[in-house]
C-alpha cells in the first residue's frame, strides 16, 4: 500500500522524489491516500506533480486565508482518472467559501467524478 504525506514540501521536491524512488513504475503512480501539501496552497501543488500521481482519496488539512486553493482543487479534479479509479473523494477538515460553493455544484462534481467531504472519519484496513 502507498500513502503519500506531502507535509509542506514543494511540488518539485515531491515530483523528483517520486520519479527517483519509483523510477521504473508506470505513471501516474496510484496511492491509497494522498495528504495534499501545505493546506492545499496553490504554490505547493502543480500540474506536473498531479500528472505523476493519483488516488481515490485526497486529504486537505488546515486552512489559511489562501488555502485550500481552488487552483489546487481544480488541478486534482481535472486530471484524467487513473485506471482503477472511478471517482475521487476530497476530504476537508475545514470548509471555505470556495469549497462550500463547489459542494453545491453537483453538475461539476458529476462531470469530473469527484465528491467533497468534510470532517469525515475513515477507517482503512490493509
Amino acid at each position: 500500500h502507498r500513502i503519500l504525506f506531502m507535509g509542506d514540501a514543494s511540488p518539485q521536491t515531491i515530483y523528483n522524489s517520486i520519479n527517483r524512488i519509483y523510477a521504473t513504475s508506470p505513471k501516474p503512480l496510484l496511492f491509497d491516500i494522498v495528504k495534499v501539501s501545505h493546506h492545499g496552497s496553490a504554490e505547493n501543488t502543480s500540474k506536473e506533480l498531479i500528472s505523476i500521481l493519483d488516488s481515490r482519496y485526497f486529504f486537505f488539512t488546515g486552512k489559511t486565508s489562501i488555502a485550500p486553493s481552488i487552483n489546487t482543487i481544480a488541478r486534482i479534479v481535472t486530471a484524467p482518472l487513473t485506471e482503477g479509479i472511478q471517482s475521487r473523494k476530497l476530504n476537508f477538515n475545514r470548509a471555505s467559501v470556495d469549497i462550500n460553493l463547489l459542494r453545491k455544484n453537483t453538475d461539476l462534481q458529476e462531470e469530473f467524478n469527484f465528491e467533497l467531504l468534510s470532517n469525515t472519519r475513515y477507517e482503512f484496513s490493509f
